[in-house]
């Protein structure tokens, strides 16, 4: 992966959304100040157009971070990109933050498109998880 010492190089890289180094960068962190410099890069590129950028970014995210604290740009790359690993990650979120907001999406999608069923899967393990009378 390289050493600690490229840190500040990638991190320069990762800014200007390159998602090769933010996969590099996330194997690196070591103090606060970094993993906050991480997260924050991250937080940049999570709705990026190119998946690539947007995936090296969740994983960051994954990493370093919650669900809970991330849940809802999360939901706005769901919205717009509606890829599968995305939606699956939103199992883990806290159904108040994520359900309403994928039952109204999967409104909109098809019955017979793929994107319908990761969604149905999740909002199911979302309801499942969901306090008593929520």
């Amino acid at each position: 992966m390289g050493t600690h010492a490229a840190l500040p190089g990638l991190f320069l890289f990762a800014e200007k959304g390159y998602s090769n180094a933010l996969y590099m960068i996330r194997h690196m962190l070591q103090t606060s100040e970094e993993i906050k410099q991480g997260i924050t890069i991250a937080r940049k590129y999570i709705t990026a157009k190119d998946y690539e950028l947007r995936e090296a970014a969740l994983f960051l995210l994954q990493k370093y971070s919650t669900i809970d604290r991330e849940a809802e740009q999360i939901l706005v790359s769901v919205q717009k990109y509606k890829d599968e690993l995305f939606i699956d990650v939103l199992k883990d979120a806290s159904p108040e933050m994520a359900l309403e907001s994928l039952k109204k999406l999967r409104s909109t999608i098809a019955e017979n498109y793929a994107e319908y069923e990761d969604v149905s899967f999740t909002i199911n393990v979302l309801e499942q998880n969901k306090p008593q009378g929520m």
